[in-house]
C-alpha cells in the first residue's frame, strides 16, 4: 500500500490510494484468470461465458465465483488467495462458504456419475481385482 500525503492532512487520500491499489489487484487477478481460465479454474476459454451465467443464476459476483473455483481447482492456501485478490483471509473464507453451496445447486444437474457397471468396464485390467468396489478416483 502506498501512503499519499494530502494537502488538508486528512486520511482520505490514503484510503483512496488503498482502494485504487485493491481495485487494480482485483482487475489484474481477473485479467490473469480470463487469459488462461483452464489453468486457474478448470474451464476452457470458449466456455468462460458460463461464469456470467452462474453469476446471474446463483446471484454471486463474478469475483466470488473466480475465488471459489480457483480454490477448488488449485487447492491454494488462503494466504495465496489473499495476495491474488487483495482480500482478507476471513473474507476469502466467507466468500467460499457463501458461494460453494450456491454453485453446487447450480451445477449439480450437469455432473454425471457413471454407473458401477460403467466404472468396472473402464477400470484398467490390473486394477479390476483390487479396486472392484471403487467408484471414484481423486488425484
Amino acid at each position: 500500500m502506498t501512503f499519499v500525503n494530502t494537502s488538508d492532512s486528512s486520511l482520505s487520500g490514503i484510503f483512496v490510494q488503498n482502494w485504487n491499489s485493491r481495485n487494480n489487484i482485483e482487475q489484474r487477478a481477473i485479467y490473469v484468470i480470463e487469459k488462461n481460465p483452464t489453468l486457474y479454474l478448470g474451464i476452457p476459454k470458449e466456455f468462460l461465458f458460463i461464469i456470467e451465467l452462474l453469476s446471474e443464476k446463483c446471484q454471486l459476483p463474478r469475483i466470488d465465483i473466480y475465488v471459489t473455483l480457483k480454490k477448488i481447482k488449485l487447492n491454494l492456501p488462503y494466504e495465496i488467495l489473499v495476495d491474488d485478490f487483495c482480500l482478507a483471509a476471513a473474507s476469502i473464507c466467507n466468500v467460499i462458504k457463501r458461494a460453494l453451496p450456491k454453485l453446487t445447486v447450480c451445477v449439480k444437474p450437469f455432473i454425471q456419475w457413471k454407473t458401477i457397471e460403467e466404472i468396472r468396464e473402464n477400470l484398467p485390467i490390473p486394477f479390476r481385482h483390487r479396486y472392484k468396489n471403487c467408484e471414484t478416483v481423486h488425484n
